[in-house]
């Protein structure tokens, strides 16, 4: 018979509650916010987020506002990364004409969900 301590119990219950997403997008600007906030593509978008529907999405990480996507839970090489981060650069085109998305650096960073 296999008795778990309690400790033991509480470690798997909190691993089985963990999710890890690897986020890929941009920082989100005060002239980048201006530009969202004044496209109304993106605001039927954010509808669209709010149902899950939309490809990309804003998200709060660290005090900073970011949009892009969460990758996929297949692993990505580095060329799956590059080509998610003309797509993701492309959508953010369309929902800001006037954005200048060459000087934009793409981030990549984990964010921890509890379920």
């Amino acid at each position: 018979m296999n008795i778990m301590t309690s400790e033991a119990l509480s470690k798997e219950a909190l691993s089985n509650n963990i999710c890890t997403k690897i986020f890929l997008g941009v920082l989100i600007t005060p002239d980048i916010r201006t530009l969202l906030n004044e496209s109304v593509s993106w605001s039927n978008a954010k509808t669209m987020q709010a149902h899950g529907n939309a490809s990309i999405k804003e998200i709060h990480h660290k005090d900073k506002d970011y949009i892009g996507i969460f990758l996929s839970e297949a692993p990505s090489t580095l060329e799956d990364i590059k080509i998610q981060s003309v797509g993701i650069m492309k959508e953010l085109q369309g929902y800001c004409p006037y954005l200048s998305v060459d000087t934009l650096k793409i981030k990549l960073f984990p964010q921890i969900f509890l379920n």
